[in-house]
């Protein structure tokens, strides 16, 4: 049997540079784990958090990790922004769980305000959208989503969402959100 502890190893997790950057109140409220331990089983990751990589994330973009509740999808997730962000201090990024997006979504619909909604998520540099297993079955939004991947390609903007499942192997999805997603 192959010995395989020499590719364990430890990432430490962090937090944004507190230099008056949207979405820090929001992220107040997201346990940060002090370091992932990153084995054979998700190699990926080690390649994802190498210096090069994370200055190419937005080539990358949309990101989306996935797993079962409580494997550190949102502190790792949370951790390449945070390492994207602190290459250049003007970036600006919102993180937001799918359901205060599809909340922000029919709040500007009933306010007739898609404009400010739309302004909100397109002109920040990278957006971290947390759980969006909770966008399944919500077409209008889905919708929406796909025409904010298709407008960030544009721009450069990084997008990373997490999700309990890979989106399209459950019913409910949007094919072409599905198809952005995993592109």
């Amino acid at each position: 049997m192959p010995d395989n502890t020499a590719k364990v190893t430890s990432l430490t997790l962090q937090s944004p540079n507190h230099k008056n950057r949207r979405g820090i109140q929001e992220l107040a409220a997201v346990p940060l784990l002090p370091s992932f331990i990153v084995g054979p089983e998700n190699h990926l990751l080690r390649e994802l958090f190498a210096t090069e990589a994370i200055a190419a994330l937005t080539e990358r973009s949309p990101l989306v990790l996935f797993g079962n509740s409580g494997t550190g999808k949102t502190a790792i997730a949370l951790t390449l922004m945070c390492r994207w962000l602190n290459q250049d201090m003007e970036r600006r990024f919102q993180c937001v769980s799918a359901n205060d997006f599809a909340r922000a979504f029919h709040r500007a619909l009933e306010e007739d305000d898609m404009p400010r909604f739309r302004n909100q998520f397109r002109t920040c540099n990278g957006l971290l959208l947390d759980n969006i297993n909770d966008l399944r079955g919500k077409d209008a939004i889905q919708s929406e989503l796909v025409e904010l991947l298709n407008s960030s390609e544009a721009c450069q903007q990084l997008i990373i969402c997490t999700s309990q499942q890979l989106p399209g192997f459950l019913s409910g999805w949007n094919d072409a959100l599905v198809s952005r997603l995993l592109g």
